[in-house]
């Protein structure tokens, strides 16, 4: 049961109290400097959640001094009045416990609080490595098990699925973490530099070598080098890359000088480059010598369990916390297909913060293309309930029998329906319908039974979804 300190004496407390002792957590409530910095002394807790103020406005120390004094690495969350956001962002200097705006909501503050616990226990090279899905956990497992090895590492994955993250994560966590970590994107470099770019060049090599350049196996003694879209070097490149791999010797582009260099070296990719072997356009040999180890790194299509944990960092990123997802919002998030993965979503979260009116971004600020979103429902099953159920309210007014209250009657239906399906958990539901949970809660109380009159039985009937609808339901 972890055991979490709550620093507050304001009506925030027990918001915090309402969300978290259900779930199982062990809270202990103080207030004050010195009364806090005393119970640590005493025992180890897992979090805390302390408020700006230490819970007293006229407070000569804030929650930061508390974190200061107890410990900068202590996991902790800072609650605090949307009033105080200035100083407060003055104060983190871009250093970075967690922070909450008030009010405390269940939304907002358990998620918070189960990844804040989850980073917390990971070594800091692995905590940029946002995510909690299995996928996530099982790379992260495989990292910290090869980083101390020195065995080569091949990476694949989508691009911008965070491949430069996971080979600054392996260097982090090696005994090489004190040294350079040098990455260079294979695909930048020019065919006919590719040489003197990796391994130097001296003073008159070629027209312009005006002076000596040392190359990016120099620049990386002692430590890593990460290259990059591998599959896009020429294969004269490879050839070369190769023989240097087997021994770490080489000369400089024009020099004779035999050097030496300590350098353990990651590659990256985002093809298949089993298929460009067979296809002739990578090297069988430099494969084998690369990949001692391959790490594969999900798509973020793959783990949209992320997206909601990913959207916080990036925003605490941002310096943008105070702004809310409204629930449309998140919803139009996890159904799209993400072509560009995370970088992506990165860049979605920095655009609409720039554009972002009011406290909270709705689905239409995200700005994105619809076509690539991934479909909760078929779209035809969709169309079939729709238009059966505007073919019967046509008969019906036609015929003169025009039900009271028909679209609340149906709206609670659907709400009622949503609200079984995600086993009475309100946020689910409305995810599920493009609502926030005032809105769900609105259609709950609309449309009582006593309130209208029973639907005509070609009503009923026509709202019954088409053969298979359910057959992609969440």
């Amino acid at each position: 049961m972890p055991a979490v300190l709550v620093v507050d004496d304001t009506p925030g407390f027990h918001a915090v109290q309402q969300v978290l002792q259900p779930q199982g957590f062990e809270l202990c409530h103080t207030e004050g400097f010195a009364r806090s910095c005393r119970l640590c002394r005493d025992r180890r807790f897992d979090l805390g959640l302390i408020d700006f103020r230490l819970g007293t406005a006229n407070s000569a120390h804030t929650g930061l001094d508390l974190l200061q004094e107890l410990s900068p690495q202590f996991p902790a969350i800072i609650l605090s009045e949307v009033t105080d956001a200035p100083q407060l962002r003055a104060s983190l200097c871009g250093s970075v416990p967690q922070y909450l705006f008030k009010p405390v909501t269940e939304e907002r503050l358990l998620p918070l609080v189960r990844s804040t616990l989850a980073t917390a226990t990971l070594p800091l090279p692995l905590q940029r490595l946002v995510g909690t899905s299995s996928a996530m956990a099982e790379l992260r497992a495989r990292i910290q098990a090869v980083a101390p090895r020195p065995v080569r590492v091949l990476i694949v994955g989508a691009s911008g699925s965070g491949k430069e993250l996971v080979a600054r994560a392996i260097h982090g966590l090696s005994p090489r973490h004190a040294g350079p970590f040098v990455g260079v994107n294979c695909a930048a470099l020019p065919r006919e530099l590719v040489e003197s770019e990796l391994f130097g060049y001296e003073r008159g090599a070629f027209t312009g070598a005006s002076s000596r350049r040392r190359g990016l196996f120099e620049l990386a003694h002692r430590g890593t080098l990460f290259l990059d879209e591998i599959e896009e070097l020429a294969p004269e490149a490879q050839a070369k890359l190769l023989r240097v791999l087997e021994d770490l010797h080489f000369r400089r582009v024009g020099g004779e000088e035999e050097l030496d260099v300590d350098v353990r070296v990651i590659a990256a990719s985002n093809q298949d480059l089993r298929r460009r072997m067979a296809a002739g356009q990578f090297r069988d040999d430099l494969f084998h010598r690369l990949s001692v180890v391959t790490l594969t790194v999900p798509a973020l299509g793959e783990r949209h369990s992320d997206i909601p944990q990913l959207v916080r960092f990036f925003l605490h990123e941002f310096g943008a916390e105070s702004l809310q997802l409204s629930a449309a919002a998140l919803s139009q998030l996890e159904r799209y297909a993400w072509p560009g993965n995370v970088r992506e979503l990165r860049n979605v979260i920095e655009r609409t913060i720039v554009f972002a009116t009011g406290g909270e971004i709705a689905a239409f600020d995200l700005g994105l293309h619809s076509g690539a979103a991934a479909t909760v429902a078929r779209p035809s099953s969709v169309q079939h309930a729709v238009s059966n159920l505007s073919t019967a309210f046509t008969n019906a007014v036609r015929a003169g029998n025009t039900p009271r209250g028909l679209l609340s009657a149906i709206e609670r239906s659907l709400a009622e329906t949503a609200l079984s399906l995600a086993s009475g958990n309100k946020t689910a539901a409305a995810r599920w319908l493009d609502l926030d949970r005032k809105a769900l809660d609105r259609r709950l109380r609309r449309g009582e039974p006593n309130q209208c009159s029973a639907p005509t039985p070609a009503m009923a009937e026509a709202t019954e979804p088409a053969p298979g609808a359910n057959d992609n339901r969440r």
